[in-house]
């Protein structure tokens, strides 16, 4: 579960580029000549941002380039091929992997990328507790998208996950209604793009059993994703939970391209004065507990996630000093049996660790 929601996330970035006149249509061998390059993105995930989405329509121009991604985090996305990667024995269809460092741990996608379409073939998400290095590896075969892709394309996905954690058994059913709604140009910092911009209105359900009985909550979701060409992705904006209006104004996540071809990450989560913390005990009933060893003083923020990485709580905010530091949480009892993430965001790094809850 730990790579599930960046695994989601990464399935909107990898939705091709299309037809951005009458003329082009996006091919596989489009996706497959990024390969080689590095994407530096910036992003604000579980930060409500004020958003102006923009209308629909052919000929369109997006403007972003006063949005504001500050205060959140940046990472650099690499695509490689499947013999660059060290999972390449467990994916061996793959002919398109990602690479990125989010949360403290290293991500690999890894897709399938022909002439029929693009697939989600599996992912793995390596980390380490304590010293101790763990790999969590995700197989599967979807297709994300069909190929090529043009102004009309609308098609829908549909994935199921179950995991079994011995007391705890979750099951997320997703289903993902996409379509081209315009096309036109966008313009951020990085440069102006002729894009095509893709609406997509996620439908989940999570239900989690334990002690024979099940506990299902469901919501939904609306995002859109302007991608082109030559840059592949270059923004995202996703809405708060339950969202019914397509202009939305506040999004929960904001994705967007800050340079091409970096050759080292923006941020090294094991630099020096990252924040070493530790979260106990896990499982956990009632209360959490968080041990923090701060090396550089400045605002810590600390979040409580649902396992779909959807912001429920904030259990501290504000400036912390150099040295140890140690904070308790009581669980609010509306807060089922599941699999929750608590997320730090310090101002040169962010990390998140998973806990379960149990009666």
């Amino acid at each position: 579960m730990k790579g599930i929601f960046y695994k989601l996330f990464l399935a909107l970035c990898l939705l091709p580029s299309h037809y951005l006149l009458a003329q082009v249509e996006i091919m596989g061998d489009d996706i497959l000549n990024l390969l080689g390059q590095s994407h530096k993105m910036e992003q604000r995930a579980g930060l409500p941002t004020t958003v102006t989405v923009g209308p629909s329509g052919p000929d369109r121009v997006w403007d972003f380039r006063l949005l504001n991604v500050g205060g959140g985090s940046s990472h650099l996305q690499t695509y490689s091929d499947l013999e660059n990667t060290p999972f390449a024995q467990e994916f061996p269809n793959s002919n398109f992997t990602i690479f990125s460092q989010i949360g403290g741990g290293d991500y690999y996608n890894y897709y399938e990328v022909n002439q029929e379409g693009l697939f989600d073939i599996g992912a793995v998400n390596s980390y380490s507790v304590q010293g101790t290095p763990y790999q969590d590896i995700f197989k599967g075969s979807f297709m994300l998208a069909p190929l090529p892709l043009h102004t009309e394309s609308a098609w829908q996905v549909v994935t199921r996950d179950t995991t079994d954690y011995e007391t705890l058994l979750v099951i997320n059913r997703d289903s993902t209604v996409n379509e081209v709604d315009g096309w036109g140009m966008i313009r951020i910092p990085a440069g102006d793009f002729d894009c095509l911009r893709i609406k997509s209105r996620a439908y989940k359900t999570e239900e989690n059993i334990f002690d024979g009985e099940s506990f299902i909550t469901s919501d939904t979701v609306l995002t859109y994703s302007w991608i082109t060409k030559d840059a592949f992705i270059v923004l995202t904006m996703t809405s708060l939970n339950n969202e019914i209006e397509d202009q939305f104004t506040t999004a929960f996540n904001v994705s967007r391209l800050a340079e091409i071809d970096q050759s080292t990450p923006i941020i090294d989560l094991n630099k020096p004065n990252a924040t070493g913390w530790t979260v106990f005990p896990n499982p956990v009933t009632d209360q959490i507990n968080i041990k923090m060893e701060v090396r550089k003083a400045g605002r810590h923020t600390i979040q409580l996630l649902d396992c779909n990485s959807r912001l429920l709580e904030v259990i501290s905010d504000g400036n912390f000093e150099v040295g140890s530091h140690s904070l308790q949480w009581q669980i609010h009892d509306y807060l089922n049996p599941a699999l929750y993430f608590v997320r730090i965001i310090a101002e040169d790094n962010v990390a998140m660790k998973s806990i379960v809850k149990v009666k």
